[in-house]
């Protein structure tokens, strides 16, 4: 019984700041605003489609930072 107390405390430890940070997103900016054309990134997109129709690709995840 103690060892569920412990982990019980343990994981608030861990999940409490997370939800905080959760609560109070970033902004998100436009990506027109900082730089990258959506001209551009609708190609990627239709790239990677053309990929998964073809069967090259079984499913892609793209993540863009700038």
């Amino acid at each position: 019984m103690k060892f569920v107390r412990t982990a019980a405390l343990i994981l608030s430890v861990f999940c409490l700041p997370a939800s905080a940070i959760a609560q109070n997103p970033m902004p998100v900016a436009d990506p027109a605003s900082i730089g990258p054309s959506a001209e551009r990134l609708n190609q990627i997109g239709a790239w990677y489609q053309t990929q998964i129709d073809a069967g090259v690709l079984p499913g892609a995840v793209v993540a863009i930072a700038v």
